[in-house]
């Protein structure tokens, strides 16, 4: 929460963030940054919140192979226009990740394989258009995961993915 709700910063503050575990909530609510360093998150395993509510167009490339939480990371981005790829290879939490970013058009590459939840992941995105196949062989919670999605005509699965199990996905809400 180093710098929660800094609306005076327009850029992302060029910091040390190697040695971090935990960046919950580290530029959450700075409203006025358009840009950021490209952070070392390699060790960070709770990234939710962190850079919520920013106005950035672009994410630079950020290395969260260690993150098991990235809920409500990039939530309400409005600006955000694409992401080329993020590593969550260790992700379990996913909800809210780009919930509300209304700019939002394509996701490059995205690693979701071991995502258990992904509640309104994307819900709110209404020009987000293109998504790479997604790998969700564990998803158990995707209620509302697209909703909004109005732009977004066509998800791939990967194989992996068990699509026969969306009655039980859905169970507390609409994926859609």
């Amino acid at each position: 929460k180093m710098f929660k709700g800094c609306t005076a910063l327009t850029a992302g503050p060029n910091v040390d963030t190697s040695k971090s575990g935990n960046l919950s909530y580290f530029l959450d609510g700075c409203t006025s940054i358009t840009s950021i360093p490209a952070y070392n998150t390699s060790r960070a395993y709770n990234l939710s919140y962190m850079l919520s509510g920013t106005q950035m167009t672009t994410l630079p490339e950020l290395n969260m192979l260690m993150a098991v939480s990235t809920v409500g990371m990039l939530k309400n981005c409005n600006q955000l226009q694409s992401v080329t790829k993020i590593n969550t290879e260790n992700a379990e939490s996913m909800d809210e990740m780009f919930y509300g970013n209304t700019a939002l058009t394509s996701i490059g590459s995205i690693y979701m394989s071991k995502v258990i939840a992904a509640n309104k992941m994307f819900s709110g995105c209404q020009s987000l258009s293109s998504l790479p196949a997604l790998d969700l062989p564990r998803l158990e919670f995707a209620s509302n995961m697209f909703q909004g999605c109005s732009s977004l005509r066509t998800i791939y699965a990967a194989a992996s993915t068990d699509w026969s199990e969306l009655a039980s996905l859905t169970a507390s809400g609409a994926m859609f």
